[in-house]
């Protein structure tokens, strides 16, 4: 912006410099006129687009996270809660909480047992691709038949994903404790997607499809 208008500047002031030396006052005049009707109708533009990004700016990132309810629900903050992340080479040491990544977060809950589960698990490893730097993407497996499968699965069939896997524990007797957390009510696979303050956009009981998903991240992305 201070490059146009300074470019702008001199334009006038060798205009001025050159009218200086002829002796048309009114043609002149009449010329400065214009011109300087011009770049105040490109100034303009340029503030009124600086304006509008202004704007948007402000109302994609102020937002009051004290008035929002925590809950499982569209609209709510989802509840915070840490999972131990595995790979192909078994559980680690370290923990993701999936509603505080600072991204849009995409959590799928799901188990090698679940056949829903395997068929869309190649949308999410796409997407993850497709959208890496600006997506995270965190499936979490079921407590159950974990140590018998996951890990090789996983091994065999998504050795380099950009998703970031976990496991799931059980402390109950009931459903898992992340899953029924984050509002799980027994079915798999079971599908939330997260904006970067941890708000709830999608929710989804049931496989879903590649182009719903990929629609649902950008609604989330904004």
């Amino acid at each position: 912006m201070k490059r146009i208008f300074l470019s702008l500047s001199l334009v006038i002031v060798l205009f001025a410099l050159t009218c200086c030396t002829l002796d048309f006052s009114h043609e002149i005049d009449s010329s400065m006129d214009d011109l300087n009707n011009t770049i105040k109708d490109i100034a303009g533009d340029f503030i009124r687009e600086d304006e509008k990004h202004s704007v948007t700016s402000d109302t994609s990132t102020d937002v009051n996270l004290d008035n929002i309810e925590v809950g499982t629900e569209v609209g709510q903050k989802c509840p915070s809660y840490s999972v131990l992340r595995f790979d192909k080479n078994g559980l680690s040491l370290k923990y993701i909480n999936p509603t505080e990544t600072g991204k849009v977060t995409v959590v799928n809950f799901w188990g090698t047992w679940c056949g829903y589960c395997i068929n869309e698990m190649p949308y999410f490893d796409n997407a993850a691709e497709e959208y890496a730097g600006d997506v995270t993407f965190v499936a979490i497996h079921t407590d159950d038949y974990f140590s018998e499968t996951a890990v090789d699965y996983v091994k065999s069939n998504y050795p380099d994903s950009k998703i970031i896997f976990a496991k799931d524990k059980n402390t109950t007797g009931g459903l898992d404790d992340c899953y029924t957390a984050l509002g799980g009510v027994g079915y798999y696979p079971y599908t939330l997607i997260l904006d970067k303050n941890g708000i709830i956009t999608y929710k989804a009981t049931g496989a879903i499809s590649e182009s719903k998903l990929i629609e649902e991240i950008e609604k989330a992305l904004g």
